[in-house]
């Protein structure tokens, strides 16, 4: 079962986040939304997906949002175990 952490370490004042889990690849807002809310500065989130992939994004421009995002990065539960930072795409 993968075991999926996204990591905020670049953005002291914290960075909205979106999470959802499923196999929807080509529309991951069809997949359920697990979590969706502000990370703080050194935060961890862990997920266990089961045979699901991970979706997530984050705001666009951290420091001043607005409401966008960055597109939707994708973790697919075939590369097992991994650490992401959301500071990175």
């Amino acid at each position: 079962m993968p075991h999926f952490i996204l990591v905020n370490d670049a953005w002291a004042n914290g960075v909205n986040v979106q999470v959802r889990i499923g196999n929807n690849i080509s529309d991951p807002e069809g997949n359920p939304i697990v979590k969706n809310e502000k990370m703080s500065f050194q935060d961890s989130w862990s997920f266990y997906t089961g045979s699901d992939d991970l979706f997530w994004r984050r705001d666009s421009d951290p420091n001043n949002p607005d409401g966008s995002w960055i597109s939707w990065q994708h973790l697919s539960s075939a590369i097992g175990d991994f650490t992401q930072s959301i500071g990175t795409e």
